[in-house]
């Protein structure tokens, strides 16, 4: 049996339409972000809104290209990773 190691499902609404990048003549990619509300609020009583990137290749990315739209609310099942890189000599990361 195959072990499945780093799995997230991500619940939220899409904040822009997929971005479409066609690769060589036969490959797509789809990428756009998700907003996922916590279920606690600040200080000041406001959602707080965490951001993820979601990427798809393939057929997948068709799929995305066609039914997702700004506002959707999609589930997306699939593996994360941080992302590190330093800007102007300071240290960012981000999850995708």
């Amino acid at each position: 049996m195959a072990q499945a190691n780093n799995v997230i499902m991500i619940v939220g609404r899409v904040g822009a339409d997929p971005e479409m990048k066609y690769i060589d003549s036969n490959k797509v990619v789809a990428r756009f972000n998700v907003a996922v509300n916590r279920p606690t609020k600040d200080a000041e009583g406001n959602n707080i809104t965490d951001w993820f990137s979601c990427e798809f290749w393939g057929k997948q990315a068709e799929i995305a290209g066609e039914y997702v739209k700004k506002g959707t609310l999609v589930s997306v099942v699939g593996s994360g990773r941080i992302d590190k890189w330093e800007s102007n000599g300071e240290k960012r990361s981000k999850f995708s």
